[in-house]
């Protein structure tokens, strides 16, 4: 057997676990092996209280403030339905960017005016429905807004994206040069009305995203003519998590090619870890000093222009409200040391390779008949799919999960509800995809199966 030489690190990167999820994986771990075997697949189960949660808490961050303002969760951060009505539950609005998503977030009971439309297209029948039911259109492109000023829709209410006060060159909204002409054509254009600015930007610079609020703001006011009364500013989003505390976060920076299989490090690493996180970033962001009247923050500029904020939270929407569990289906052993774990799904059912980047917090490792391994061993795991793709591993990090799996154990993903469950899912080999469980009491842990 050839030798495959050490990893430079072995170290366990342990996620962070809200204390429900810690609660409900300590007395319900026994009956996760059952729901497997009856499905047949992997399980994502859901926590929508610990969302209403978070939610509550980014509107007291605003309230604190005396703000005016409104929290839109972006639909696309997970699929799950019992997301939506979280954050309608919540008094939250919905950023939407299809027809489909807006025709759910409207069979549901949303109010139109608490939609907002994102995205560079939008198709006829959607611009029609948005025209009705009173959402916002949030206009990407010059061709777009002469389009819709040319259409025959019936009234429409608009936001202009703007590309933000950052230096990367984004594909989407307009340059502040065109700004100029885009409020001369609403102005002309008898059917919009043109409410405010938004902006979307990459990563996670609060300064970039407070200097944006400050320069939206002035320009709406200095090109007041232009706009309707209920004045907007979109600031986009998302909000940074934490899946880890800082230390282990120091240690993923240690992390060489002989930390993962063939050296294939991910080109990109997601902040895993970041100093102001969720509703601390949003009050940073809200408590910036402004640039041109440094003694006011953004929050005293909006107060006293009557303007309303709008965040996009993304991914801090949903930081701890979702788990994976994947049955272990087979074990091969590579080496002394290390072996591949076969899990029953794929790795498109955690999507974080999608966006090039690695799952850098070491899964739970549930076993078969014990609360947990307690013996230890120095094995590194490779987790991978059960499909006949060599690329098809969950991550390319090998993983110490203090024991070595056998088949029946459950490997349990932490924090996966944004953007991991469905982002990027497909059923390959015609194989069921993850079943979504949601648990409708937290302190019963009751669930429903959602279809």
């Amino acid at each position: 057997m050839n030798m495959i030489s050490r990893p430079a690190t072995t170290s366990t990167l342990p996620p962070i676990v809200h204390p429900l999820v810690t609660r409900y994986l300590e007395h319900h771990q026994q009956k996760l092996m059952p729901l497997t075997l009856q499905f047949g697949c992997g399980l994502h189960i859901l926590f929508p209280e610990i969302a209403e949660d978070t939610f509550a808490k980014m509107r007291a961050t605003f309230e604190e403030r005396g703000l005016e303002y409104q929290i839109h969760y972006a639909a696309k951060v997970n699929r799950s339905n019992a997301f939506i009505d979280a954050a309608l539950k919540t008094g939250c609005g919905l950023d939407l960017a299809s027809l489909k998503e807006l025709e759910d977030a409207l069979s549901r009971g949303a109010s139109g005016t608490d939609l907002c439309l994102s995205g560079p297209f939008k198709c006829d029948h959607t611009i029609s429905l948005a025209s009705r039911s009173g959402a916002l259109l949030t206009v990407d492109s010059m061709e777009e807004l002469i389009r819709l000023s040319q259409g025959n829709w019936g009234p429409l209410r608009i936001l202009l994206r703007w590309s933000g006060e950052t230096k990367r060159l984004s594909r989407f909204g307009l340059s502040k040069e065109q700004l100029t002409e885009a409020f001369r054509l609403c102005g002309a254009a008898k059917m919009l009305t043109l409410h405010g600015l938004s902006f979307h930007l990459s990563g996670y610079n609060l300064e970039d995203r407070a200097c944006s609020i400050e320069t939206s703001i002035e320009l709406i006011t200095s090109n007041r003519i232009h706009f309707a009364d209920n004045l907007i500013v979109n600031m986009g989003g998302g909000l940074p998590i934490r899946y880890m505390e800082a230390k282990d976060w120091l240690e993923v920076q240690k992390l060489t090619p002989e930390s993962f299989w063939h050296g294939k490090k991910a080109l990109g690493t997601y902040p895993a870890f970041s100093d102001t996180a969720g509703k601390d970033a949003l009050a940073a962001i809200l408590d910036w000093p402004c640039q041109v009247t440094p003694n006011e923050t953004i929050t005293d500029l909006a107060r006293r222009t009557g303007i309303k904020l709008i965040v996009e939270p993304g991914r801090a929407a949903l930081d701890q409200a979702g788990i994976s569990v994947f049955p272990v289906v087979s074990t091969k052993r590579l080496d002394h040391n290390r072996l591949s774990v076969c899990l029953l799904g794929n790795s498109l059912s955690l999507s974080e390779r999608w966006f090039n980047c690695e799952i850098m917090t070491d899964p739970i490792l549930l076993t078969v008949g014990c609360k947990e391994k307690k013996n230890f061993r120095d094995d590194l795991c490779l987790l991978s799919g059960a499909s006949c793709l060599e690329d098809d591993v969950f991550s390319w990090r090998w993983m110490n999960l203090r024991a070595t799996p056998a088949p029946g154990d459950q490997v349990v993903f932490i924090n996966t509800a944004p953007y991991q469950m469905d982002f990027a899912e497909t059923a390959i080999h015609r194989a069921s995809l993850p079943v979504k469980i949601v648990i409708t009491d937290a302190s019963t842990f009751e669930w429903k199966v959602e279809k």
